[in-house]
């Protein structure tokens, strides 16, 4: 509860319309629970997947700010239990706005290339599936050894598996086409010896030519 009173919070003060939350751990009860609180209600909708096999572990979520978007009308796909789920919100007018946020495995880059394997079958076989304008989250790799430190690179394998599926949906990296040099990091190691950007914004060349203040 403390949690999602701070992401409440946020999204109210920073004026966030769409937020996306890793690591959740929520149950559908717990997720009714947190849509049907009488002080979260008002301003916040979640929509949460979960794994039902390990609900303790992993889970994704979007949280909507109802202040600032639609909740009505949104279609929901929990593609990969706990790690994948696709929403589409109607926007302005005839518009949506299409998101996918993953939370990519952590234990293995073989587990992460699965991973991506799996998206991209998914949505190479599955015919309704909407195109996102974007997608975003932990994805646990990078691209490119400039976003380690110390630089290395990552699994060729799985590497090649994300910058496949990236590619299907016409998507790309929105902060380091931005900024092709800089150095940044969202995620240090807990002993503090290594970071890395892990956690990145993907978007359509349309999306992004109207995305202004990248900012890590």
């Amino acid at each position: 509860k403390h949690k999602w009173a701070r992401v409440n919070r946020l999204m109210f003060e920073k004026k966030i319309g769409v937020l996306a939350v890793g690591e959740t751990h929520l149950s559908a009860e717990k997720t009714e629970e947190i849509n049907t609180n009488l002080v979260f209600k008002a301003r916040m909708h979640v929509l949460s997947s979960t794994d039902p096999n390990e609900p303790n572990k992993k889970g994704i979520a979007i949280a909507l700010n109802k202040q600032l978007t639609n909740v009505e009308g949104v279609k929901t796909w929990r593609l990969i239990p706990g790690r994948a789920i696709l929403v589409q919100i109607p926007w302005h007018g005839k518009l949506t706005l299409t998101i996918l946020a993953v939370y990519a495995p952590a234990e293995s880059m073989t587990a992460n290339r699965l991973f991506w394997e799996e998206l991209y079958r998914i949505w190479m076989t599955e015919g309704n599936l909407p195109v996102p304008d974007m997608f975003l989250g932990d994805t646990n790799i990078v691209e490119e050894p400039i976003d380690r430190l110390p630089h290395r690179a990552d699994d060729t394998g799985a590497v090649y598996a994300f910058t496949r599926f990236k590619r299907l949906l016409g998507m790309k990296d929105g902060w380091r086409a931005t900024n092709p040099d800089e150095k940044a990091y969202t995620y240090i190691h807990t002993t503090g010896d290594s970071m890395s950007r892990i956690d990145r914004i993907n978007v359509s060349e349309d999306c992004f030519r109207t995305c202004r203040n990248w900012d890590i």
